[in-house]
Formats: C-alpha cells, sequence, structure tokens
C-alpha cells in the first residue's frame, strides 16, 4: 500500500499520533515500516491549537526538519504567552489590593508635586526632577506612579547605567518615568545630562565604545521621579552638588506625607523657591 499522510492524525485532547494503515512515523521503533516526517506537519497543527507548546516542541525533535527556526518560533509565543499572562495577574492583583481599604489608602494632595507637573504643560529649556526621600515601606514608588496615568517604573537600586528596561519607555504610551530606589545620587549626577529632558536631542543609552548596542529615547518634557531612601548614598548632594543642589534642578518631597501620619493639620513645614515663573514647595 503506497503511505500518505491520510495514514496519519492527531487527537486534539492528547496530541497523539493514530496510525491508520501498514507505515508509522519514522520515530517509532516497534513497527517494520516508518516514514519520515515533515516538520510543516506538527507546525500546521501546532498554529491551528491541535498541539500543546510542550507536544509540538517534543514533535519538532522527533521529526528533525527545521528543528531551529521552528524552535525559535515556538520559544517567542511561549515567552510572549508568559508575559502576558504576567501583566493580566498583576493587573488583577493591583485592582484587588486598591479596591481595600485596610491596605491601600488614596494618598493626600502635595501643592509642590501638583505644582511640579503643571511646569510641563509649558515649554522650558529644561525640566526639573522630583526626588521623593523617606524611609523603606513609606509607599514612595506607589505615590509616585499617582502621579500619571501610565508611567513607566525602571528599578535602578545600587545600578551604574541604566538598566534594559529603559528600552520599553514610549512617548506614546508613557507619561511619566518613575527611577525607583536609587541607592546613590551620584547615579544622577553621572546622568544629568539624561534626567534633564533636553529639547535639542535624543538622549543615548547604553552606549558603548563600538555604539553597536547604544539606543537614544526622546525624555524632553517627561516628567521624571526619583525614589530614595535615607540610607542611600551622598543625599548631601541634595544640598552641595550643582546639579542637585540648584533648586531649580529638582523638588525634593518627604515621607510620610502627612495623611499617613494622622496629621489634618498644614500639609507641613514649608519653603519655597522659585522656578522660573513658577513657585515650588520644598516639603521637610
Amino acid at each position: 500500500m503506497k503511505r500518505t499522510d491520510a495514514h496519519y492524525k492527531v487527537r486534539h485532547e492528547a496530541g497523539a499520533v493514530c496510525v491508520a494503515g501498514n507505515y508509522a512515523p519514522c520515530w517509532r521503533e516497534d513497527v517494520p515500516r516508518t516514514y519520515p516526517v515533515k516538520g510543516r506537519w506538527a507546525e500546521n497543527l501546532w498554529k491551528a491549537r491541535k498541539l500543546t507548546h510542550a507536544k509540538y516542541e517534543a514533535y519538532l525533535y522527533a521529526c528533525r526538519d527545521g528543528v531551529l527556526p521552528r524552535k525559535r518560533n515556538l520559544d517567542a509565543c511561549k515567552e510572549q504567552e508568559a508575559a502576558s499572562a504576567a501583566h493580566t495577574e498583576m493587573e488583577e492583583r493591583v485592582k484587588r489590593i486598591r479596591g481595600n481599604s485596610a491596605l491601600f489608602q488614596p494618598f493626600p494632595a502635595v501643592p509642590a508635586a501638583q505644582a511640579w507637573l503643571d511646569v510641563f504643560k509649558t515649554d522650558q529649556l529644561r525640566y526639573p526632577i522630583l526626588v521623593a526621600l523617606g524611609a523603606s515601606r513609606s509607599r514612595k514608588t506607589e505615590w509616585a506612579k499617582s502621579l500619571f496615568r501610565n508611567a513607566l517604573e525602571v528599578k535602578i537600586g545600587a545600578l551604574e547605567v541604566f538598566p534594559d528596561g529603559m528600552r520599553l519607555f514610549s512617548r506614546a504610551v508613557h507619561d511619566g518615568l518613575v527611577l525607583d530606589d536609587v541607592r546613590d545620587l551620584h547615579f544622577l549626577v553621572n546622568h544629568q545630562e539624561k534626567v534633564q529632558g533636553k529639547y535639542d536631542c535624543l538622549v543615548e543609552f547604553a552606549s558603548t565604545p563600538g555604539g553597536a548596542l547604544s539606543y537614544t529615547k526622546d525624555l524632553f518634557a517627561v516628567p521624571i521621579v526619583v525614589t530614595v531612601n535615607y540610607s542611600t548614598r551622598n543625599l548631601k548632594f541634595l544640598e552641595t552638588d550643582d546639579f542637585l543642589g540648584n533648586a531649580e534642578n529638582r523638588v525634593v518631597v518627604r515621607f510620610p506625607l502627612p495623611q499617613a501620619q494622622g496629621d489634618t493639620g498644614p500639609l507641613c513645614k514649608c519653603r519655597t523657591f522659585a522656578l522660573g515663573s513658577q513657585r515650588f514647595s520644598h516639603l521637610t
């Protein structure tokens, strides 16, 4: 009997091969007559959602036909699905926790932060950053993200360069940037040209001698919030550094905010300074 592709098919629920004839796929060792199977057979079934990822991968290696390109395609799909599932789970978790009044309380209004945001509504040569300073677990990051509709949060920690997550920033998607948990203010001083968002140039990241891995972002008029702890190194730069010590280059908000302390009185002791035509409050 002449062998044809009609001699085998796949059960959707298990992905097992059902042989109808006197030939079997070449990976079967318990039958005398076998035939090679093209990789596109398994690929087409997988694309039709008739194979699980695991079963498709097993068939790829069993077929031994075009394994590498098909495996790359499979891995890319698995990675995207895992990322999508993780994002969905995170959104559900955020909704659940923020809906629990015992865990999540809304933040009080901070005039200094609102005045800072208002500056970005008009063209400036350079824009100040906002520094959220407070002890660990004082909700600095939550507050920073609450200032925006969809900010990109980038974990800095003890890094000396921007992490690869900065590549995700898009002006079409993100309306702010949160540099979280900066452990040394040297980071801001060393990357001053990036966080100031100059109007006449794109900002280069991941710079290398050959430039092969570098990329650029337009950070003009993008509000940047930096969260730091009291244990962050070189906090003195907020007073002594030529860049961070200049009141026109940064606004500092200290935590905890009064509402978190049960304070219904004035927002806090405050002194103001001018930034162009704007006036900001420096919370102390």
